[in-house]
């Protein structure tokens, strides 16, 4: 019985982070078609592939983007760049993605940042991270803490939600 619980809440936890991330794509895609991209694909299509969230493009020119949205960065003060779930390579391991879109969420709002995949596999080359972290659901994931200050300049908006 108190197992039954337990998978029911993990179930409505993961619901929950579910559509958190559904939103988070969706102003992503909002802010892209504000600035004149149109949207190709994103995480609610059947095929979606795991390698990046949503396609743009603009002048014929096609752009992969990664979502991610973190609820805990602006108490830390830091960020979390998964490498690694269930003991197999993912998220900055894996990804296509030409940039991250990270929504760090705030009490009221949410700070965006937009940082080149290939800008952040380079800080992760030269290790500025300060930690290598396990996380997610159980601590399956592993992935790279940096201090937030340290992308500061991928800083693009300030946004109440």
């Amino acid at each position: 019985m108190i197992f039954l619980l337990y998978i029911q809440i993990l179930i409505m936890v993961f619901k929950d982070c579910l559509k958190l991330g559904f939103h988070y794509e969706e102003l992503a895609v909002n802010y892209f078609k504000s600035i004149g991209y149109n949207h190709i694909l994103d995480s609610n299509y059947k095929n979606k592939c795991s390698e990046y969230d949503i396609l743009i493009s603009k002048d014929n020119i096609e752009k992969k983007i990664e979502v991610k949205s973190d609820r805990l960065s602006s108490k830390t003060g830091n960020i979390f760049i998964e490498y690694e779930c269930n003991s197999k390579p993912s998220g900055i391991t894996t990804s296509e993605s030409d940039l991250y879109i990270y929504f760090i969420i705030k009490n009221i709002g949410y700070d965006m940042y937009i940082i080149p995949t290939n800008g952040l596999r380079e800080l992760i080359k030269d290790k500025k991270y300060f930690r290598v972290v396990s996380g997610g659901d159980k601590n399956y994931s592993k992935g790279y803490l940096f201090k937030l200050f340290q992308l500061s300049k991928y800083k693009y908006i300030d946004m109440l939600d």
